[in-house]
């Protein structure tokens, strides 16, 4: 895994460009956040938890991120998680 100058919207969780394997932060996802998928675009990242919790970061310029605003997010521990609605059940 590794950020190049493509990687600047912080789709690697990081605000930093140029990081690449041992240099790359660990991710914070929280103690009860348990990754089951994860889904790259093409500047965002999206890691969907057992129990239906859903974080999403990097570039959010046209609302991609489903959280409410158009602003980059470059650390997933800041967001809040996105409201997938009830019953719903990650597979």
């Amino acid at each position: 895994w590794g950020c190049g100058p493509l990687f600047n919207y912080g789709q690697c969780g990081s605000p930093h460009s140029l990081e690449t394997g041992d240099d790359l932060p660990v991710l914070d996802l929280g103690a009860d956040f348990f990754p089951m998928q994860l889904a790259l675009g093409w500047y965002h990242t999206c890691i969907l938890a057992e129990n239906a919790a859903l974080l999403c970061f990097g570039d959010n310029r046209y609302g991609q991120l489903g959280l409410g605003h158009t602003t980059n997010v470059y650390t997933p521990n800041t967001l809040t998680g996105i409201d997938l609605g009830t019953g719903f059940v990650p597979r």
